[in-house]
């Protein structure tokens, strides 16, 4: 999941493919993936969440916990419907980008609910994590606004023929010689 908005790019750009639109083609199973991930975070008892007077038992500690777990698999779920609607109306290579600064931000505040001890003030690591991730898409946002045509122009380029065409030459050879 982390390595594909840098590995999918790069398969683009090989094969000549125009990024944005395979970006945005797969950016929906992102959320969809982390909901079936919460939903295994819940039933292994992970990511637990603070103690409150009310919400779920955990049986390991035998506390009542808010069931942050479920709470942003249902976030998941909601990103996962509304980045497959939207995906329609965004401009092309927008979606990845806007999911990140989405599910940074709803992560952001669903911290507060775990039982995490933090790292600086009130922040725990995944708070600082997320204002990165929040940052990241922004920049991305604004990378793509100013050099869209630049960034286009990048993968403009017909590789897969060149790699083709060379072995034909080699096989030409071959078969006259």
């Amino acid at each position: 999941i982390f390595a594909m908005p840098i590995l999918l790019p790069l398969y683009c750009w090989l094969l000549g493919i125009h990024p944005f639109k395979q970006i945005d083609l797969i950016t929906p199973a992102y959320p969809l993936a982390l909901f079936f991930m919460k939903l295994g975070c819940f039933c292994s008892g992970c990511c637990r969440g603070m103690s409150c007077p009310f919400g779920l038992i955990n049986y390991e500690y035998q506390k009542v916990e808010f069931p942050t777990q479920l709470l942003e698999a249902a976030i998941a779920l909601f990103l996962f419907f509304f980045l497959h609607t939207y995906r329609k109306k965004a401009k092309e290579g927008t979606l990845l980008p806007t999911y990140i600064v989405l599910y940074c931000s709803i992560r952001f505040c669903s911290e507060f609910l775990r039982n995490e001890a933090a790292v600086w003030g009130p922040l725990k690591v995944y708070h600082i994590l997320c204002l990165i991730g929040i940052l990241s898409g922004l920049v991305q946002l604004v990378i793509l606004k100013k050099y869209r045509q630049k960034i286009e122009s990048l993968f403009t380029h017909d590789l897969p023929s060149l790699v083709f065409k060379k072995e034909k030459v080699k096989n030409n050879r071959k078969t006259t010689s």
